[in-house]
């Protein structure tokens, strides 16, 4: 498991350190201009305010809370496995967390369905956790962060298109 965390994280850490020096004025290598991702990031780049893309603290303060929404969500799974028994250490938990998401940002499904959890219950299985606690420690995860949410907004949506 620690093998793509030792290979993403420098990815990780160099994509935003790249946006900030493109945006600081550097040129890129052009074999890499002509990727098509670059292109679309480097459009997204000339696009935005500059005064918010040179705003460190505001980068800073949105990394710390982003990471403060993976650990909070890790320990939502740690809490599910808590609650049916299992005692797992929480830092194994926030890998296999953190793998599931990276497999979720890397599938193809609309909000990494099917891939999350399949990612995630591997991962438990990996740490020790059997494969049916894994995947009702996911699913409850799952529902409680993806689904349970959907339900206002699904109540809003049916209320608006009553009133039209």
């Amino acid at each position: 498991m620690a093998l793509p965390v030792i290979i993403f994280a420098p990815m990780a850490a160099a994509v935003p350190m790249a946006l900030l020096w493109v945006s600081r004025g550097h040129a890129l290598p052009e074999w890499l201009k002509r990727l098509p991702a670059i292109k679309t990031v480097l459009g997204a780049l000339a696009e935005a305010t500059p005064a918010i893309v040179h705003d460190v603290s505001l980068i800073t303060q949105c990394t710390c809370l982003h990471l403060v929404m993976y650990a909070l969500d890790a320990g939502t799974l740690w809490t599910m496995l808590r609650v049916l028994s299992f005692q797992v250490s929480t830092a194994l938990v926030f890998a296999s967390f953190m793998l599931s998401t990276l497999a979720q940002t890397l599938g193809v499904s609309p909000g990494g369905i099917g891939v999350f959890e399949g990612v995630s219950v591997a991962t438990l299985k990996l740490i020790g956790v059997p494969i049916t606690a894994g995947l009702e420690a996911t699913l409850l995860f799952r529902f409680l962060t993806f689904w349970l949410p959907m339900a206002p907004g699904l109540i809003l949506a049916r209320r608006e298109t009553k009133t039209r």
